[in-house]
């Protein structure tokens, strides 16, 4: 029996979201996005997204502020469905969730707002309707929205969540929100908020009152302020998710995480949002729906859910994993297309009706948005690349494959599973009458190696391994069954040379730097914290606003006496050792000996730079993280800095009287934002020529501008080829980064991301170019780029770089272990 969605009985009366405070809520809502509302009036769905930046439906004579002013910032003005004539219901049985009590088979692709620009939006939406995807899935990111206790931006940039709504509806897709707050997702820490450290007494996702009180708030708050965009309101929600794959943690936690997944449970069907509420990675959980994340979920439906949760829900796969993220020193990970469709069509086939790929498009983690030794590029070989373009073999198959899905959905949907629930090599599965065109047959050979021949009411059909086939009758040539699809067969394709940085033609190089190098120590007394005992953990005092913290501390020390070295134990991630001003190393956490700790030799600097070695010296230490764990459990023990016991020549240093300042000099003075005013009397920015510009010194920043008109002419000669080759081509840049070793780079004050080029691959016997489909799930069978830099090249958003007014770009970038910039350049891209 079909039920509509039903909130809890046992509501709780302080609820922010009822029938009276709804019209609040929703005019609260406009103050704070732009949104107007239209009263009493329908919006229609917009047949096609707004053009893309740099797409062929705009003016092609211009790449500068004039196709900016129309691709880049899609309106946030533009009306929102609010209207009681444009609600609609949603509700599910235990086939699928329904609208208006009918049946919907979904196709879900995962794309996070924040990983991508607002200017990126419109086109993304739709290449995934243009795709056969007709929901949008993303988490909803705590850190970003409320970055301090009570302070929410749901308007700026990316972080516009409502504008990110409103496009999806224009572009007639569902959405499926899942708000968490936890969402891991290779995000610094899991998206919690830095500011929940400030009590030194809460435990994280857990039964306590501090957190589940913070949770609750940002929970409701974020319902509040979707009010214009769930069903009721004619808007494109039709989901929500609480908490976020808390079943892989629970029994850390024992008694107190079993009392705060069941008040998790009570929050969401408190909240009468009018939309089923889903978790993940649940299993055991009746009073919710709960779905399923990994490579392969198809045995889940028959196994686990159909035991262990409410039978009477539909079967959901919340991620399938379209590819892998990766780490600095990893190589790039892979998943086959065929192997992509085969696990999406076997949930499909074995009566699942909601596949999520995640990621459908990655995107890009900007800033410091990274999770720990995360890369920069979230890409996840994705069916839509990190730049917005179509991976040509993977979204053409997936297309193809949700066409002939989309053509029979009514009867998938409305029919139960014909076929064995069991999982064997080979399979026949039917759903309709198979003696009328209504039906749809689909034949699984599931055997790892070998093709079979199948029968299916006289018709053989050979099977490649590890793949399903779909057959349909052909009304055209007398109802005759005909293979209209399969898993494994390919038409290979590549995409555009223009579309890869690695082989795109025009390169655009970097010169005519200006420098800073970082004096090492305290560079303004004022913001310092000084303090006697221990030394501090590096979040106690940063409070993760910046990744780096100077340690500074006085010591008495001969270092003629014993070994003349500074031993630091367990620090992390990075560190940068300075005596008297002298750089006497570096260690990241990754080479650390076996106690955890690293041996400086401060002697040997000191009588290398002429320095006296007795009597009293200054240690100044830069401690930089490179983000925060996403993933596990205690997240409050989460610790960065100096952890260890600490030694001079064999003297304990580790107490006694600290200061401590957190981040640069040159991010306390924001001179990555082009609105930074430099002073003539005392310039930040040092001008020099190429000779003398600082190479390969630590901490070092460099500026550069780009001329428009350079950018200008480089992209025209290559629209011309763009509007060829690429349907709908849209536009966007990479930033090699040549020798940069280990830092960040900034663009017109956007930070595009972190770089580390100083850890190589060491994969080198586990990479295969090749890639068989026949996949397994330890991931290592599909890497490339063995022995190189996991990430050479940055996304250079197209609005980022553009959007200036008549100003120059202005790239800066800030290198921890020091470089060559010169051997950076810019790469524009079409795809």
């Amino acid at each position: 029996m079909i039920k509509p969605y039903q909130a809890s009985r046992d509501r709780d009366s302080a609820r922010l979201v009822g029938t009276s405070s709804r019209l609040a809520s929703l005019v609260a809502l406009v103050a704070v996005a732009g949104v107007a509302l239209l009263g009493v009036q329908q919006v229609p769905v917009a047949s096609a997204a707004p053009a893309a930046v740099g797409s062929a439906d705009m003016d092609s004579t211009t790449v500068g502020p004039a196709i900016l002013a129309a691709a880049v910032a899609p309106s946030n003005t533009t009306n929102v469905p609010a209207t009681a004539d444009a609600s609609f219901k949603v509700g599910y049985d235990d086939r699928a969730f329904t609208i208006n009590g009918k049946r919907k088979l979904l196709v879900v692709g995962a794309i996070h707002y924040p990983r991508s620009t607002p200017g990126m939006w419109p086109e993304l939406m739709r290449r995934s309707k243009e795709a056969g995807v007709n929901t949008i899935e993303t988490y909803v990111f705590w850190n970003l929205h409320e970055p301090e206790r009570g302070q929410y931006d749901f308007s700026t940039d990316r972080a516009n969540l409502p504008l990110f709504l409103k496009l999806a509806h224009e572009a007639g897709l569902f959405v499926s929100l899942r708000i968490g707050p936890y969402v891991c997702a290779e995000w610094n820490y899991g998206g919690l908020p830095a500011w929940l450290r400030d009590d030194p007494n809460s435990k994280f996702r857990t039964w306590d009152p501090a957190y589940m009180d913070a949770m609750e708030s940002f929970v409701r708050k974020t319902v509040a302020v979707v009010e214009p965009f769930l069903p009721r309101n004619g808007g494109p929600i039709i989901a929500m998710q609480i908490e976020n794959e808390y079943g892989n943690v629970i029994h850390w936690n024992d008694w107190h995480g079993r009392e705060y997944l069941k008040w998790s449970i009570n929050l969401a069907k408190s909240i009468d949002a009018g939309v089923p509420w889903f978790m993940c990675q649940q299993d055991g959980t009746w009073e919710l729906i709960v779905g399923c994340n990994g490579f392969y979920c198809d045995n889940w439906i028959w196994g686990n859910h159909k035991n262990k949760n409410d039978p009477n829900t539909p079967a959901m796969f919340t991620e399938l994993w379209s590819g892998w993220f990766q780490n600095f020193g990893d190589p790039r990970p892979l998943r086959p297309a065929e192997d992509l469709a085969y696990s999406a069509a076997r949930f499909y086939v074995r009566s699942g009706t909601y596949v999520s790929y995640y990621m459908w498009h990655g995107g890009t983690n900007f800033g410091r948005t990274a999770g720990n030794r995360i890369t920069t590029t979230y890409d996840y070989d994705a069916p839509i690349t990190e730049y917005g373009f179509r991976h040509a073999t993977k979204y053409a198959h997936l297309a193809q494959m949700h066409q002939v899905l989309g053509k029979y959905a009514d009867v998938i949907v409305d029919n139960d599973i014909n076929g064995p629930p069991g999982s064997g090599d080979y399979e026949t599965h039917t759903y309709g009458d198979t003696s009328t065109p209504n039906s749809i047959v689909f034949l699984s050979n599931n055997h790892k190696f070998d093709d079979h021949d199948m029968e299916f009411d006289g018709t053989w059909v050979k099977v490649p391994h590890r793949s399903v086939t779909f057959l349909v009758r052909d009304t055209a040539d007398g109802n005759k069954w005909k293979a209209v699809f399969n898993t494994a067969t390919i038409q290979k394709t590549t995409n555009s040379d223009l579309s890869s940085p690695a082989t795109a033609p025009v390169h655009i190089p970097l010169a005519n730097f200006a420098s800073h190098t970082e004096a090492p120590g305290i560079w303004n007394a004022s913001l310092a914290i000084t303090r006697d005992g221990y030394h501090a953990e590096q979040l106690s005092i940063t409070r993760d606003k910046t990744d780096c913290m100077w340690y500074v501390k006085e010591v008495d020390n001969d270092l003629q006496r014993e070994s003349g070295t500074i031993y630091i134990g367990n620090p992390w991630d990075v560190i940068h050792s300075f005596i008297d001003g002298v750089y006497i190393g570096r260690s990241e956490s990754e080479s650390h000996d076996g106690n955890n700790g690293f041996r400086l030799y401060a002697r040997e600097a000191l009588e290398k730079a002429g320095k006296p070695t007795n009597g009293k010296h200054t240690v100044q230490i830069m401690t930089c993280a490179s983000g925060l764990f996403n993933y596990g459990n205690n997240f409050e023990n989460e610790k960065k800095g100096l952890l260890g016991k600490d030694y001079v020549s064999g003297q304990y240093f580790s107490e006694g009287t600290w200061s401590f300042q957190a981040g640069t000099l040159g991010e306390y003075m924001k001179v990555f934002d082009p609105s930074f005013a430099d002073n003539a009397a005392s310039p930040f920015w040092m001008t020099a020529s190429n000779a003398t510009l600082p190479i390969n010194t630590p901490l070092t920043w460099y500026r550069t501008t780009i001329p428009k008109a350079t950018i200008q002419a480089e992209v025209d000669k290559l629209r011309a080829r763009a509007d060829k080759e690429i349907d709908h081509p849209m536009l966007s840049f990479a930033l090699y980064t040549g020798s940069l070793e280990r830092g960040e780079v900034w663009v017109n004050g956007h930070s595009i991301g972190r770089f580390d080029n100083s850890v190589k691959s060491t994969w080198s016997n586990k990479c295969n170019e090749g890639c068989d489909y026949r996949w397994d799930t330890t991931f290592n069978v599909c890497r490339t780029n063995c022995g190189k830099p996991s990430q050479e090249y940055l996304h250079v958003p197209a609005d980022w770089l553009l959007n200036n007014g008549n100003a120059d770009p202005q790239i800066t970038l800030f290198d921890q272990r020091g470089s060559d910039p010169r051997t950076v350049y810019l790469v524009p891209l079409f795809g």
